[in-house]
């Protein structure tokens, strides 16, 4: 005769696999959910290098390469970090031509508006001769990629971020960020001048205050309010009249 009794599953093997899983699921890594951790925006140092070549006593940047120049200037006081630097391949024992090119292309610099105190001059080992390489640091924003739309948004049951939520948001501020490197570090804050400062505040105080509508005080408020009143009683004083004798003048007729 069978047992009647259902059969069942031990539970020690089922308990030990969930509590396994719970385990690992408690070792894994969180996915960060907020957006700006997920989508970073960093920066990377960029080096800027534009080369110099001289055909005798010719200038390099002259004609089109003036353009060249100044962009290589605006994008240096613009967004340049560190020094300026101006190398140029060793010359031989006795040569004067290199120096006098190094020192021409330093004074040309700093006529353009950089600080001499940020010019570098550099000889270096290796190089093509009758070139002088003017370089300089930049920062350059990283950019998030985006474009994830693997996971279906009409089914959420978690209510867990989109894969791509906010990235055209970290993508768009690191595209209009005017210097990269803020997004490493704050610029350092300007010394503060108090001679400028106490005339900022001289000319505040000295202003005049714009003429401004009256302010109703509480005795013009008053006689407001009277002549209101007075208005009123007028005019039901006026209708009880003509109410009354238009009474009395139906009560004649009759």
């Amino acid at each position: 005769m069978s047992d009647p009794r259902p059969i069942r599953a031990p539970l020690g093997p089922v308990l030990w696999a969930f509590g396994m899983l719970t385990l690992l699921a408690t070792c894994a890594e969180p996915v960060p959910q907020d957006y700006t951790h997920r989508f970073a925006v960093s920066a990377r140092p960029e080096t800027v290098s534009v080369p110099a070549h001289y055909v005798g006593n010719a200038d390099p940047f002259a004609g089109a390469g003036r353009e060249t120049f100044d962009a290589l200037v605006a994008g240096y006081l613009d967004r340049g970090h560190g020094p300026v630097t101006v190398a140029a391949l060793a010359p031989p024992p006795g040569a004067t031509l290199t120096a006098a090119r190094l020192d021409a292309m330093r004074r040309r610099l700093v006529a353009a508006g950089i600080p001499a105190s940020d010019i570098r001059i550099a000889l270096t080992a290796e190089g093509a001769p009758d070139t002088l390489t003017i370089s300089y640091e930049r920062y350059g924003a990283v950019l998030p990629s985006c474009g994830d739309w693997s996971t279906p948004m009409d089914f959420n049951p978690l209510n867990t971020p989109y894969p791509n939520f906010g990235c055209d948001q970290q993508r768009n501020l690191g595209l209009m960020v005017s210097d990269p490197a803020d997004l490493l570090s704050m610029q350092p804050a300007d010394a503060s001048d108090a001679a400028n400062t106490e005339r900022l505040m001289k000319d505040y105080r000295s202003v005049v205050p714009a003429a401004s509508a009256p302010v109703a005080t509480e005795s013009v408020k008053n006689a407001i309010e009277q002549t209101s009143d007075q208005n009123a009683a007028s005019g039901a004083s006026v209708g009880s009249n003509s109410g009354g004798s238009g009474t009395g003048s139906g009560a004649s007729t009759r």
